[in-house]
């Protein structure tokens, strides 16, 4: 990686090779980016560009993003807490490109993506709050085919501390769908069929001294969906326990790198037990169902940075 000590000179990422879970593909992809900025206002850019080289996924994808932040710490030393330390803005716009031997002369354009994002974030010395909005336009021209989608968000999260105790509440809305061929000057009419739902979440830590941190936590959400003849209704709610043994472990130490000679830093080890039972019920065509699930999972961690 590539970096230079002006901040208003540009960022390129050697190629890397990664694996992509959601697609289950071996992506190879490179990034450039580039952040200047002019007191209190930031603007970053940047280009990522990704090609899939064995597995199931997109042939080919770029991605443009466009970052605006203003920092208002000097602003808030006069009006008081109540203004945000920090608004920014980010749009992107992203097109993917499935082409494979047998369709690449008969596919249309790339699958393309344009959306964005606004918030504001308020930091205090026990606590954080943020609230954010998101949007974005999906649209596919493959030949004998038209798809669009769109979808928006809110989501608003607060934290805080003092001692030993903490917690963390967050809420999330979202609302979607896809849009008809033709579409008509009422947005309502234009869907062929919509989807929203809302997520609420809450956790709380307490920190004793000499026993592992505790975290307890909960969260309950809906789903809607209703298009092409069928609808369907789902809530969801779950509790998890979970336990924190890594202060009890061994602290970083420093190693000698046989190549570079360079001081390395152990990454801090982790150690947690996890326990979370979810209950979800799902209505569809006037039949409920209801399940739920039991997890237990072990998280140990330890590495050089």
């Amino acid at each position: 990686m590539l970096k230079s000590d002006d901040n208003s000179k540009p960022v390129v990422d050697v190629p890397t090779l990664k694996f992509d879970d959601k697609f289950k593909a071996v992506v190879d992809s490179i990034k450039a980016s580039q952040k200047a900025s002019f007191g209190s206002l930031s603007i970053s850019t940047s280009y990522t560009n990704s090609n899939t080289r064995a597995g199931i996924g997109p042939a080919a994808e770029g991605r443009q993003d466009l970052a605006i932040a203003y920092d208002l710490a000097a602003f808030r030393k006069g009006a008081g807490q109540m203004l945000p330390s920090t608004v920014w803005a980010n749009s992107f716009f992203k097109q993917a490109s499935s082409t494979t031997l047998i369709t690449s002369l008969f596919e249309g354009p790339p699958d393309r993506t344009i959306g964005g994002s606004a918030g504001a974030t308020w930091a205090w010395s026990s606590g954080k709050a943020e609230v954010s909005y998101w949007n974005y336009h999906f649209n596919s021209l493959h030949l004998g085919d038209a798809y669009d989608s769109v979808g928006q968000g809110f989501d608003a999260s607060i934290s805080g501390y003092a001692d030993r105790l903490g917690f963390y509440a967050k809420l999330s809305y979202h609302q979607g769908g896809d849009l008809s061929f033709n579409q008509a000057a009422d947005l309502a009419s234009a869907y062929r069929s919509v989807g929203r739902g809302y997520d609420a979440y809450l956790s709380v830590s307490y920190k004793p001294p000499n026993l592992p941190d505790i975290v307890v936590g909960g969260g309950f959400g809906r789903y809607q969906f209703d298009g092409f003849g069928f609808a369907d209704d789902g809530r969801y709610w779950s509790a998890t326990l979970g336990l924190d043994f890594s202060k009890s472990l061994w602290r970083p130490v420093k190693i000698k790198s046989s190549v570079s000679e360079q001081g390395i830093l152990a990454g801090s080890p982790t150690a947690k037990l996890v326990y979370r039972y979810t209950n979800q019920t799902d209505q569809s065509f006037g039949v409920a169902k209801s399940n739920d699930s039991h997890f237990f999972g072990m998280i140990l961690r330890a590495g050089l940075n």
